[in-house]
């Protein structure tokens, strides 16, 4: 179809300025409008019809902008043929709209055709039924033939909206090593079946629901009020904790068991490990020893007690000076003894108790000694003569003793004096 500016003339008789439809024959299924501008543009609308027999609707509008004439179409020729169609609607428990979506006609938009709808994922809600209640609207079925031409109904989804605002969950996994001192790998690792923690928020309330299972179940099934679904294979379990079973440690030839950073454990086996929903993976690790090494590791040595620091030596003072020696004055030398006459021994020594008379034989006593048993010399005296000493022999025996005893005191008084000398 092109339109162009023309003179038409009226019934009145009178010419008119008009845009003028004129059908373009060289277009099949081609529907083109041209627009000429005063200033010679042309603007060009072209639509294709569809191949199929879906259904079609066309509209021709004009707008004179702020100029108030007349526009006139004419159309030499126009077929068509009504279409039957079906409606689809998503709708809430109270009949409000959630989304939009389109009819599929396979064997296109005609009578005796047939259509098909499907639901729509819409966050925040699920599926409840088909409409069914005067506030939802009553639904025609989801697939079915169109009986007639024009609208044949309405198929209608009631959606709720979803009882919880989120849903999480977290794995808990558990891994026991076996080590030997060098830290090398002695035994196979074991993993634990892990433990999945479900968490589930109602926004009605903004209550939590905590819930476990055994397994990795991460894909999340719930029923229409927010609660997990129990299948065959996964069973949740309320509650926001559980524990990992007990591992007996493996027996492992030439080594023995010695210690373990597990909690709660010996070595013989790991115990049960509590965790929770905010539990890291345990990573858990059984220490072995050679049976030849010593079976015990030693203890961590205490660390020693500071030392007491010594106190600060007292300085002596400086010491008084000594006061000088008094050098003895040296003493005089005695004069010369005189050297006493040699004794008679003692055997045949002989006392005289008086002098005697001139002419008379002086009587001698003889002292003999005789030793005892006990080897000390004991003396006697015998009835012999007996000449005692004279009065000048006794002198003279006192003054020998005397400078004796003189010479013996000015020896040590001169060796004391030389040898305290500085």
């Amino acid at each position: 179809m092109t339109t162009t500016d023309q003179q038409i003339k009226a019934i009145d008789g009178h010419a008119y300025d008009r845009w003028w439809a004129q059908t373009d024959f060289n277009s099949v299924q081609a529907l083109q409008v041209t627009y000429e501008e005063t200033n010679g543009h042309v603007l060009t609308w072209t639509k294709l019809a569809p191949v199929d027999r879906q259904a079609f609707a066309m509209v021709v509008s004009a707008s004179t902008g702020g100029a108030k004439n007349l526009q006139q179409f004419k159309l030499e020729s126009f077929d068509f043929q009504q279409a039957a169609t079906m409606n689809v609607q998503y709708v809430d428990l109270n009949g409000r709209q959630l989304a939009q979506a389109t009819v599929n006609y396979p064997d296109g938009a005609v009578v005796n055709g047939t259509y098909a709808t499907s639901q729509l994922d819409i966050s925040g809600y699920h599926f409840v039924n088909m409409g069914d209640n005067p506030t939802t609207g009553i639904s025609s079925p989801a697939n079915g033939y169109l009986n007639r031409v024009g609208d044949n109904g309405t198929v209608i989804y009631v959606y709720d909206q979803n009882p919880v605002d989120y849903a999480t969950t977290r794995v808990v996994h558990e891994m026991i090593h076996h080590l030997n001192e060098q830290q090398q790998v002695i035994a196979p690792s074991y993993q634990a079946q892990p433990i999945t923690f479900l968490q589930v928020k109602y926004p009605t309330n903004g209550s939590i629901s905590t819930y476990y299972s055994l397994g990795n179940n991460e894909v999340l099934l719930l029923n229409t009020a927010g609660q997990p679904l129990v299948t065959s294979t996964v069973r949740w379990i309320p509650g926001e904790a559980s524990t990992f079973s007990p591992v007996t440690n493996p027996n492992v030839q030439g080594y023995q068991a010695v210690s373990t950073d597990a909690l709660n454990s010996n070595l013989s086996e790991i115990a049960a490990q509590m965790v929770t929903t905010t539990s890291k993976d345990l990573d858990l690790t059984v220490y072995y020893q050679s049976v030849i090494a010593s079976t015990m590791i030693p203890d961590k040595p205490s660390e020693p007690a500071e030392p007491v620091l010594p106190q600060i030596p007292i300085i002596p003072s400086t010491p008084v000076k000594p006061t000088p020696l008094v050098v003895p004055t040296t003493p005089a030398m005695p004069t010369k003894p005189v050297v006493p006459s040699r004794p008679s021994r003692l055997d045949q020594m002989a006392v005289s108790t008086k002098h005697p008379t001139r002419g008379q034989q002086p009587k001698r006593v003889i002292v003999s000694t005789i030793r005892s048993r006990s080897q000390h010399p004991v003396t006697t005296l015998t009835d012999k003569q007996v000449t005692l000493p004279q009065t000048n022999e006794n002198v003279a025996t006192v003054n020998w003793w005397a400078w004796i005893l003189v010479i013996g005191g000015w020896l040590g008084s001169l060796v004391w004096w030389r040898r305290s000398r500085p």
